[in-house]
């Protein structure tokens, strides 16, 4: 059964936003995850995913249309990951202040929780401590240098 977390993100990058803001999600599952249809929701509005295949043990990163990976500024994503672009995360981008996050599997069930945390400095994301760690719980969750498409880089609490 696959199983889709919400794993780290970035929301206040240094780049320019909301374009260079980014959701990594990762499949900690045994079997395939096809995104159509889950949506990441915040304070502003919905990201509904487009079609993506998944596989067990792979990140996903969730971009904006004009994401630039290769900017020069802001870490790019890893090669190997898959990034999956929309038309906007959010209605106008993610808050830089933090807010909650939640992806809602097309069911309508919400299958992870990302909890409101205190704004990171720019070029930092926030990311969970492991993909086990517990769903919407503070602790679960630190500051970091920033890792798109590979595990995460815990540096310090937020």
């Amino acid at each position: 059964m696959a199983h889709v977390v919400l794993n780290e993100v970035m929301a206040n990058p240094i780049g320019p936003e909301p374009h260079q803001e980014w959701v990594e999600l990762y499949n900690d599952g045994q079997a395939d995850a096809a995104l159509s249809g889950y949506r990441i929701l915040d304070i502003g509005g919905e990201t509904v995913l487009p079609e993506a295949l998944l596989p067990p043990g792979q990140f996903a990163v969730v971009v904006n249309e004009k994401f630039v990976a290769d900017d020069e500024i802001d870490v790019a994503p890893d090669p190997s990951a898959i990034l999956v672009r929309v038309p906007s995360l959010g209605r106008s981008g993610l808050s830089n202040s933090g807010e909650l996050l939640r992806l809602v599997h097309p069911e309508g069930h919400t299958i992870s929780r990302f909890p409101a945390l205190p704004k990171p400095k720019a070029g930092q994301s926030v990311s969970r401590r492991t993909p086990s760690a517990p769903d919407g719980v503070s602790s679960s969750f630190l500051i970091s240098e920033p890792t798109p498409g590979l595990p995460n880089a815990v540096m310090a609490d937020p």
